[in-house]
């Protein structure tokens, strides 16, 4: 319709001068509900009544005989060949041709009077196609005179019906100078009566008001809450109702302003119309820039997941995505609900509070009510920082795969990224259910149910732990609390066999304890402890947290150590207190090699390291030989660059997904058995998943069959990420079925698979059997 009304505009000639054009278009797209309007509505969507009931009304033959009368008319009303526009729904033209028609000659009048007499006429002369009785028209109230002493003429009328307004009913007749009609845009409520002549209002003025007050949100009221009479337009009917304009200031210091029409008959809200239009702001992130803005899988892109190698210890390099600089208000919601309030100035929204907490001080937030400051105020910690728009309206912050997260622009492009994918997840949840109603993390529930004031706090770069990632959440009303932490980046240093010579150096990776600085060289001597599944584990038995005994013959040596079994602190244990100077473990594969987890090591003073699975079976067949071997081990941890969590969309995504299934579960407490905790994380796992598979991942022959992986871009792990085995229909590359949560039962044979010494009932292995499941 806009366009066809911009090119008529262009093609009226004579008289009609440009800036009338343009304001009879205006009125034209007003009228007909296309113009004027806000983008989003900060408290509740748009919507009327009138628009859904027309469009489901189930005419009489009758009126249907009518409708078609006036959409023969229209059709057959062109301007130079520019069609009419009849709306069939509400079964009147919303624009009408009307032509060079015949000028009425009339005595000395007004100039005012006259332009509207004029427009009366041509309604009369048009009134069988606009749906119009003699009566309408003589009771339509004139609203304006559009009159720039040059171009055409406009006359506009408000509908009324026993002297109230009709709510949004208007006509606007355009003329030339002389008063000829051209056209007619707008339309009256046809074959509607009032219920009576004298419409009854049964709920007062007070009472609507207070009843928007509520629909709205009970923000703050700011000035005047304006009030008028009005009827409703229904499908054959007028129903009194209150006209409420309102504006006010939620919680947040936000201002917003809405129109609202309420029933006089029983206080149902008719008609919704935001007033405010919302900021859209512009962000710097690995997203696709599209129509659904989702966020890529981490800052190498989408490419890595399914993965893209051919056997599973292929080694993938590293390549990069190119930001995009992403202009939204809001994600894919239904309520249009914005991310952040007009004139933002940092991070800090309705939905997400997001920072860097990097600095001393306590991790867990304080909540504004305790602080006293309502408006800035979950930070704690002394080297806390938000992200500060970077220009009016952008956080536009250099953003790279791979660089040094200690950057002043990283740290802030961080901070960007994990309010945009914490925003764009809460939008997309929400369309599947995780509303206010549901326990959903909000400032603001904008009166529709739930606990409010407890925006999702995301903390980047935290300070309390590395390799890893976690969400606190609380019961409904007390924000959550998601923890992305840095990760171990590729070692500065070696591992290496120096006697004998002419090997290559070896990949490695470090464990994440112990110290982080060294340069050992020394011989080389097999872990013998001679217990359990294999003997050259150090531990005292499989799946047992207890170290072997110790093993002198270790002493002053570099412990080579099997992986699996017990935990890598376990044996890192065993070695310490057996005297070695340094641990090598040597992987289940060649796929990595992937560093330990996280643990605590009491005392742990000798480095620890992962070799692949080859490099460590060379090693093993040198000392089979009773050849000596020595090993140089060296890391500088000055010259090596972490990589950020909070870039790993798949990790961000999976601890999102923890606070929505505990609070849709006992409201934070139903997860609390060994199996909770485990669906729990399966239920994260496949949030992940679903942010990785794409429809066009089946283009490539890959699909539910390849490997997903979940937090590669952390790890470096790009088959099996953080977890045992990677994610597939393909039981060679995912053989887990439900026997395999039950302690004791013996993984399965015959496809890649990385043990990370847990039982299987342990939460997250537990969970890998879910999240397959699924």
């Amino acid at each position: 319709m806009s366009l066809r009304l911009g090119v008529a505009g262009c093609v009226i000639r004579g008289e009609v001068g440009v800036f009338s054009k343009a304001v009879f278009a205006l009125i034209a797209l007003s009228s007909l509900g296309l113009a004027g309007g806000a983008s989003a509505a900060p408290q509740l969507p748009n919507f009327d009544v009138y628009a859904a009931e027309a469009r489901a009304l189930d005419v009489s033959p009758e009126l249907q005989a009518r409708r078609q009368a006036r959409r023969e008319f229209a059709a057959a009303a062109r301007f130079q060949g520019y069609p009419s526009e009849f709306d069939a729904a509400l079964g009147v033209p919303t624009f009408l041709w009307v032509g060079q028609g015949d000028v009425p000659v009339l005595l000395p009048l007004s100039h005012e009077r006259l332009i509207e007499t004029w427009a009366l006429d041509h309604l009369r002369r048009n009134a069988q196609a606009l749906g119009l009785t003699p009566k309408a028209i003589e009771q339509a109230g004139l609203v304006e005179v559009h009159d720039t002493g040059r171009g055409g003429l406009i006359a506009r009328f408000q509908q009324r019906v026993a002297g109230l307004p009709v709510f949004n009913h208007t006509l606007n007749v355009l003329m030339g100078r002389s008063g000829e009609a051209l056209a007619i845009s707008g339309y009256f409520a046809v074959d509607a009566r009032p219920a009576s002549d004298a419409p009854a209002f049964g709920l007062s003025a007070g009472e609507a008001e207070a009843l928007a007050v509520r629909d709205l949100g009970n923000a703050a009221l700011l000035g005047e809450l304006r009030t008028r009479r009005v009827l409703y337009a229904h499908p054959g009917w007028l129903e009194p109702a209150w006209w409420l304009e309102y504006a006010g200031r939620d919680r947040l210091g936000s201002v917003s302003a809405a129109l609202l029409v309420i029933s006089a008959s029983d206080g149902r809200t008719l008609h919704r119309q935001n007033l405010t239009a919302d900021a859209v702001y512009r962000y710097r992130v690995f997203a696709a820039p599209d129509g659904g803005n989702s966020p890529s899988d981490s800052a190498l892109g989408n490419g890595y997941t399914p993965f893209p190698g051919r056997v599973p210890d292929e080694v993938i390099g590293r390549t990069g995505e190119a930001s995009a600089l992403i202009a939204l208000d809001h994600g894919p919601i239904v309520t249009a609900d914005p991310w952040l309030p007009e004139n933002a100035a940092e991070t800090t929204g309705n939905n997400v509070d997001a920072y860097i907490d990097s600095g001393t001080g306590a991790s867990l937030p304080v909540a504004p009510s305790a602080t006293g400051d309502p408006d800035n105020t979950y930070m704690q910690g002394s080297g806390d920082s938000r992200a500060q728009a970077s220009s009016a309206g952008a956080f536009d912050y250099p953003i790279a795969a791979d660089a040094d997260p200690a950057t002043s622009d990283a740290r802030n492009a961080a901070n960007v990224s994990l309010f945009y994918v914490s925003n764009w997840l809460h939008d997309d949840w929400y369309g599947h259910g995780f509303t206010e109603a549901a326990g959903n993390a909000q400032s603001s529930n904008y009166g529709r149910g739930g606990a409010e004031g407890d925006p999702l706090v995301a903390q980047g770069q935290d300070a309390s732990g590395r390799n890893n990632a976690s969400m606190i959440t609380f019961a409904d009303g007390r924000s959550p609390i998601m923890q992305m932490y840095l990760f171990d980046g590729d070692p500065a240093g070696e591992v290496r066999v120096q006697v004998p010579s002419g090997l290559p150096a070896f990949a490695w990776v470090a464990a994440p304890y112990g110290p982080n600085t060294y340069d050992i060289t020394a011989d080389v001597a097999l872990a013998a402890d001679g217990i359990g599944d294999s003997g050259t584990d150090g531990c005292a038995g499989h799946s047992d947290s207890a170290a072997a005994p110790p093993q002198p013959s270790l002493e002053g040596k570099i412990a080579l150590l099997d992986a699996g079994g017990c935990s890598t602190a376990t044996k890192t244990r065993f070695a310490q207190s057996s005297g070695a100077l340094a641990a090598v473990f040597v992987d289940q594969t060649d796929a990595g090699p992937v560093a330990p987890p996280p643990a605590t090591v009491d005392s742990a003073v000798i480095p620890t390291v992962v070799i692949r699975h080859s490099d460590g079976q060379r090693v093993r067949d040198l000392l089979a030989a009773a050849t000596t071997v020595q090993m140089h081990l060296a890391r500088d941890h000055a010259r090596e660059t972490d990589r950020d969590g909070a870039l790993d969309n798949t990790l961000v995504a999976h601890e999102y997904f923890h606070h929505v299934s505990s609070r849709l579960v006992g409201d934070a407490s139903g997860l609390s058995n060994n199996q909770g905790l485990a669906l729990g994380e399966g239920w994260s796992d496949f949030a992940a998943l679903l942010l990785t598979a794409r429809a066009e991942d089946l283009g490539t022959g890959a699909g539910p069959e390849a490997a997903y992986a979940i937090g590669a871009y952390a790890t470096n792990s790009f088959y099996f990420g953080i977890r045992r085995v990677p994610y597939s229909t393909n039981f060679t590359r995912d053989p887990l079925t439900f026997r395999h949560i039950t302690d004791g039962e013996p993984l399965p044979q015959g496809a890649p698979l990385r043990d990370n010494a847990q039982p299987n009932s342990e939460a997250h292995n537990a969970g890998e059997v879910w999240a397959s499941m699924l």
